[in-house]
């Protein structure tokens, strides 16, 4: 599967005049599930780093406000109000839900591994579409120290 910002260029297709119009300019990071709920909207990365939202028609992209450079997006909410983000980072990861109109960010939920011993980094995480369940991933690294006695 790809990483958390795949450089895309989405582009859509007149059915009538069969005629390809891009969405995105080249080298814009893109996840599943970035259409909204509406259909009006892609949610991407750009090359600034910066969330975004790419309107399916004609239109000027805008900043998603409340947003940081290196926020990931998940996924839109069901209701297509806000987006989910999250930064992988050491625990717990983080996982938020800003609204894309007033850029105000609220905690979804915070994740931290089991067991925690060597837990570097927390994510990716993935949301399923209705919201009840997450997956996320975690990279450890742990090393085994040995004492040895009595060497000459």
């Amino acid at each position: 599967s790809p990483g958390p910002d795949m450089a895309h260029n989405f582009i859509v297709q007149d059915i009538s005049d069969g005629k390809p119009r891009p969405i995105t300019p080249e080298g814009v990071g893109i996840r599943f599930d970035v259409i909204s709920p509406d259909g009006k909207w892609i949610v991407a990365t750009g090359t600034d780093r910066r969330i975004a939202l790419y309107p399916t028609e004609p239109g000027e992209p805008r900043v998603v406000p409340g947003t940081e450079p290196d926020d990931i997006p998940l996924r839109w909410t069901a209701d297509g109000s806000s987006i989910y983000v999250y930064r992988p980072s050491a625990p717990p990861l983080r996982i938020e839900k800003v609204d894309v109109k007033t850029g105000s960010r609220t905690l979804w939920k915070e994740i931290r591994p089991p067991d925690p011993s060597g837990v570097e980094q927390v994510g990716p995480a993935q949301i399923t579409p209705d919201e009840s369940s997450y997956v996320y991933s975690y990279r450890r690294a742990l090393d085994e120290l040995y004492l040895a006695t009595g060497l000459r």
